[in-house]
């Protein structure tokens, strides 16, 4: 059956009732296999459409060993993605990932290739046994190569850019993600800026656009960029490279530039003039607002809310620059209301301080300020009245 067959989404459910293993390897990584009928003579294999999740079902010629489960089982769209695999004595598994890291860990001591033992621990996220054998197979290939930084860029590249790219994809709505296979075709870049430290750049598209999806991925993509440290010594970090050519130089200027910015934010006191200072910095080169707003952190909990809020400013305008002060003028208020009470005072100084060049924030700082009642606020309106240009 052709691949794009309108049969190929028909059924929304099927019974995994093989593994298809296209290697001779045991212990190794296997394909489920489904059939939608008990007399069906088609093999098919689930597939996901939203990370984690059963979309449906795609014919497959099994090329390999197929070796039938013992006990079928039953699965349908909507479920959680099926994962197989061949012990070292070449009995066969499959289930949701919770099932086959158990099965892993039952015999994962026992697997003598390093390399394939590096991944089952990966799978299963076993970060000490990743760690103790990822470093053996680092340092093997150092010896074989000569060269601690091109045995990092081979260690990075075979072991952690799939693993992080998983972790983003996860992060991302389903029209955000970008397949494995488009990625490891063009080729996620790995530049060793150092000694001790490497960067991964991914394409611009990757960049979280959302501050929940940064929260989302952030534990498990540590866990990754730690492994690749304690195995190879690097330090380890993802950055993004620009324009909709995945394969576009990293534009490392632009980069450091960001880094700059932030590195100044963050030394600058109180924390309302921080946010006063991100707003002006995204005003003032609105094309790397979104980029700056996703890398930023503060220490404050105010900033941080302060800084969703903008984020979503800016990916809102993101398609007409030309429109990022007036929405950001339409949100004064809510930067404003979001302050603890006693703070406000300070967040209209400091915002009149930073913004008040801006005619549309100005305005709308103005306009705040006639309409208070609220004694922080006015104790503070001479000061910020004489910083406000329109």
């Amino acid at each position: 059956m052709k691949r794009n067959s309108p049969d190929q989404y028909a059924s929304r459910q099927a019974t995994i009732y093989a593994i298809l293993v296209p290697h001779y390897m045991t212990p190794g990584f296997a394909i489920p296999l489904a059939r939608t009928s008990e007399n069906s003579n088609s093999a098919y294999t689930p597939f996901t459409s939203d990370p984690g999740i059963i979309g449906g079902f795609l014919p497959l010629m099994p090329h390999g060993r197929v070796i039938e489960l013992k006990k079928t089982f039953e699965v349908q769209i909507g479920h959680e993605e099926v994962f197989a695999v061949v012990d070292h004595l070449g009995s066969p598994s499959a289930g949701p990932k919770k099932e086959i890291v158990n099965v892993i860990n039952g015999w994962i001591n026992d697997v003598k290739q390093h390399v394939c033992q590096l991944n089952f621990a990966l799978f299963c996220e076993n970060i000490v046994m990743a760690c103790d054998v990822g470093k053996k197979i680092y340092l093997n290939k150092a010896s074989e190569l000569g060269d601690e930084q091109a045995a990092a860029r081979w260690f990075i590249s075979a072991f952690i850019c799939i693993p992080a790219i998983r972790i983003l994809n996860a992060g991302h709505s389903q029209t955000k993600i970008f397949t494995e296979q488009r990625l490891t075709q063009s080729g996620a870049e790995i530049v060793i800026e150092s000694p001790t430290k490497a960067q991964i750049y991914l394409p611009h598209e990757m960049l979280p656009t959302t501050r929940m999806q940064r929260e989302y991925y952030r534990k498990d993509l540590g866990n990754t960029l730690k492994i690749a440290n304690m195995c190879t010594g690097f330090s380890v970090s993802i950055n993004y490279r620009s324009g909709d050519n995945i394969g576009d130089a990293p534009q490392e200027g632009r980069l450091k530039s960001i880094d700059n910015k932030i590195s100044k934010i963050q030394l600058a006191s109180p924390q309302e003039k921080r946010v006063a200072i991100l707003i002006s910095s995204c005003l003032v080169n609105p094309p790397e607002a979104v980029d700056l707003l996703n890398i930023y952190e503060d220490s404050s909990v105010y900033a941080n809310t302060a800084v969703n809020l903008l984020l979503d400013i800016a990916n809102n305008a993101r398609s007409d620059s030309k429109k990022l002060p007036f929405a950001i003028s339409k949100e004064i208020p809510r930067f404003v209301r979001m302050a603890y009470p006693r703070q406000r005072g300070r967040v209209i100084l400091e915002f009149a301080r930073e913004l008040g060049g801006y005619p549309e924030l100005s305005r709308a700082i103005k306009q705040i300020i006639y309409n208070s009642r609220q004694r922080e606020i006015e104790d503070v309106s001479s000061e910020a009245l004489a910083h406000l240009q329109y």
